[in-house]
Protein backbone atom coordinates (compact mmCIF):
# COMPACT_ATOMS: atom_id res chain seq x y z
CA UNK A 1 0.00 0.00 0.00
CA UNK A 2 1.29 3.46 -0.88
CA UNK A 3 0.57 6.44 1.32
CA UNK A 4 -1.00 9.48 -0.28
CA UNK A 5 1.87 11.65 0.91
CA UNK A 6 4.41 9.46 -0.91
CA UNK A 7 2.43 9.44 -4.15
CA UNK A 8 1.72 13.17 -4.38
CA UNK A 9 5.20 14.05 -5.59
CA UNK A 10 3.89 14.61 -9.13
CA UNK A 11 2.82 18.28 -9.13
CA UNK A 12 0.26 18.17 -11.93
CA UNK A 13 -1.46 14.80 -11.60
CA UNK A 14 -1.49 11.76 -9.32
CA UNK A 15 -3.84 8.82 -9.17
CA UNK A 16 -4.55 5.68 -7.19
CA UNK A 17 -6.43 2.42 -7.75
CA UNK A 18 -8.38 1.04 -4.81
CA UNK A 19 -9.35 -2.63 -4.63
CA UNK A 20 -10.54 -5.15 -2.08
CA UNK A 21 -9.94 -8.88 -2.43
CA UNK A 22 -8.78 -8.23 -6.00
CA UNK A 23 -11.98 -6.43 -7.02
CA UNK A 24 -11.79 -2.80 -8.15
CA UNK A 25 -13.50 -0.43 -5.72
CA UNK A 26 -12.50 3.04 -6.89
CA UNK A 27 -10.09 5.15 -8.89
CA UNK A 28 -8.97 8.40 -7.28
CA UNK A 29 -7.27 11.16 -9.26
CA UNK A 30 -5.74 14.46 -8.21
CA UNK A 31 -5.03 17.05 -10.90
CA UNK A 32 -4.48 20.76 -11.37
CA UNK A 33 -7.13 22.71 -13.28
CA UNK A 34 -6.21 26.33 -13.71
CA UNK A 35 -5.58 27.83 -10.30
CA UNK A 36 -7.37 25.07 -8.38
CA UNK A 37 -6.69 21.43 -7.56
CA UNK A 38 -9.35 18.82 -8.30
CA UNK A 39 -9.84 15.45 -6.62
CA UNK A 40 -12.15 13.04 -8.44
CA UNK A 41 -13.18 9.55 -7.33
CA UNK A 42 -14.87 7.07 -9.65
CA UNK A 43 -16.57 4.35 -7.65
CA UNK A 44 -16.67 0.99 -9.42
CA UNK A 45 -19.95 -0.12 -7.82
CA UNK A 46 -21.83 3.07 -8.65
CA UNK A 47 -22.93 3.85 -12.21
CA UNK A 48 -23.66 7.45 -11.22
CA UNK A 49 -20.69 9.78 -11.35
CA UNK A 50 -19.85 11.95 -8.39
CA UNK A 51 -18.91 15.59 -8.62
CA UNK A 52 -15.20 16.26 -8.18
CA UNK A 53 -14.00 18.21 -5.15
CA UNK A 54 -12.16 21.48 -5.85
CA UNK A 55 -9.54 22.97 -3.56
CA UNK A 56 -7.73 26.30 -3.61
CA UNK A 57 -4.40 24.80 -2.55
CA UNK A 58 -2.46 21.62 -3.19
CA UNK A 59 -2.05 21.19 0.57
CA UNK A 60 -5.83 21.13 1.10
CA UNK A 61 -6.26 18.58 -1.71
CA UNK A 62 -3.42 16.45 -0.28
CA UNK A 63 -5.07 16.44 3.15
CA UNK A 64 -8.40 15.36 1.60
CA UNK A 65 -6.76 12.58 -0.44
CA UNK A 66 -4.77 11.45 2.61
CA UNK A 67 -7.97 11.10 4.63
CA UNK A 68 -9.73 9.36 1.73
CA UNK A 69 -6.90 6.85 1.23
CA UNK A 70 -6.68 6.24 4.99
CA UNK A 71 -10.44 5.55 5.05
CA UNK A 72 -10.14 2.99 2.25
CA UNK A 73 -7.22 1.33 4.08
CA UNK A 74 -9.21 1.25 7.34
CA UNK A 75 -11.99 -0.57 5.46
CA UNK A 76 -9.50 -3.25 4.36
CA UNK A 77 -8.90 -2.01 0.83
CA UNK A 78 -5.58 -2.11 -1.02
CA UNK A 79 -4.43 1.21 -2.46
CA UNK A 80 -1.83 1.41 -5.22
CA UNK A 81 -0.44 4.40 -7.06
CA UNK A 82 -1.49 4.31 -10.69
Amino acid sequence: MTSAAESLSAPTRSSWHVSRDGVAVAAVALRREGSSVVVAADMAASPASTAPHRFDTLQAAEAFVGDLIASFAYLGCDVAAA
